[in-house]
């Protein structure tokens, strides 16, 4: 079977899971003290959200609910994509206001060969036979107070079945959070067969300060057909 070579692709996002409402003093989204909120108002002036739909949003994050940049139904209104220091970037806007900003490493061209190892630095990128190889790719996301990343290294093979060879370095960041649990993180499925691609999960759960709420967090790798994609549930 030959394979049509694909560029990275990254779609990454969130799932919220509410257990009561939240409290009435939650709703105020003028917390100039808090500097998690600080730290978000930055992430929205950076990416040039107006100060009105700044206040809707972290009012509705306050209270429990959902942005349009956090699910992957919604279709941004706007999208920018750029190379910026050796990354892809693509910055989505949406019909709300909200924002994410998704940055896939770009890969070298490394010499035919070349083992893949963890001790490589950056993402490289190798073809030895029916095998082509992208070797310590780092994806992040950056999504206002939360932040995900990790490696993989993963190769594609025609004819043949794509496969992930690992995955590692997971780190991530989540704003206003009491406490984190990282549920999962590494090869769910390690080669792609009929039934699907190659797959490797980083999931989180966050507890969120003042508000009775769970929320998790998860960014999955796919691997087949020649391609990669960074995707979310």
């Amino acid at each position: 079977m030959i394979k049509q070579r694909s560029v990275i692709a990254l779609v990454v996002g969130l799932v919220l899971t509410m257990g009561v409402v939240a409290p009435a003093s939650a709703l105020q989204p003028d917390n100039s003290g808090n500097p998690e909120l600080a730290e978000l108002r930055d992430f929205f002036d950076e990416y040039g959200v107006g100060k009105g739909a700044q206040g809707k949003l972290i009012a509705k994050h306050l209270s429990g609910g959902t942005w349009e940049a956090a699910s992957s139904d919604n279709t941004p209104v706007a999208t920018e994509t750029y190379e910026e220091d050796g990354n892809d970037v693509t910055v989505n806007r949406y019909s709300d206001g909200s924002v994410n900003v998704l940055k896939v490493e770009q890969p070298a061209d490394q010499s035919t060969e070349r083992f893949s190892t963890q001790a490589i630095s950056g993402c490289a990128s190798s073809t030895s036979g029916s095998e082509s190889r992208r070797t310590g790719c780092k994806v992040d996301f950056w999504y206002g107070l939360v932040s995900m990343s990790f490696y993989a290294s993963f190769t594609y093979v025609t004819p043949g079945y794509d496969r992930i060879d690992e995955v590692w370095g997971a780190r991530y960041t989540i704003g206003g959070a009491c406490s984190t649990n990282r549920n999962f993180f590494g090869i769910q499925k390690k080669y792609e067969n009929v039934y699907g691609p190659a797959r490797a999960r980083l999931e989180v759960q966050a507890q969120v300060c003042g508000v009775p709420y769970t929320t998790t967090f998860f960014l999955q790798l796919t691997v087949g057909s020649g391609g990669a994609q960074y995707t979310y549930g």
